[in-house]
């Protein structure tokens, strides 16, 4: 009895994951986007160039078109600090590096965590804003 009482909250507990996996498959945002500078996320230097971007939940995943290299990147999801009529990829530069700092898109977007060297470099200059814009991809 104790088993089968086992299997059946065990199978409910399946069911219920994969209601969740699939509702966050729903929800994610997909777009793609002419980067034309070498740019950093994190510790990780990104070359210039198309970029596939697919987000949901927290969690971007940038793939670049030319060499299909893909990557799993955390965010902190919610309200940026713009509003925004058009969805964009928004970078500080200091000196001559450009760091990815947020997406935004018009019902919210998300921010990226400095990085311990772009928090020093941001200390000896004060940082730039470029943007790039965003295509949803069908």
């Amino acid at each position: 009895m104790l088993r089968k009482m086992l299997r059946i909250c065990s199978m409910f507990g399946l069911v219920m994951v994969l209601s969740v996996v699939a509702a966050q498959a729903q929800t994610s945002v997909r777009a793609k986007a002419h980067i034309p500078f070498d740019f950093k996320i994190g510790q990780k230097t990104y070359q210039s160039g198309e970029y596939t971007l697919g987000w949901s939940e927290g969690v971007l995943k940038i793939q670049n078109r030319r060499n299909g290299k893909a990557r799993l990147i955390l965010m902190n999801p919610g309200k940026t600090s713009r509003d925004a009529n058009v969805s964009k990829l928004v970078f500080d530069r200091l000196n001559d590096q450009y760091f990815l700092s947020e997406i935004i898109t018009p019902g919210g977007g998300a921010k990226f965590r400095k990085s311990k060297r772009e928090e020093r470099l941001a200390k000896e200059a004060k940082p730039l804003t470029e943007t790039v814009a965003l295509q949803k991809q069908d």
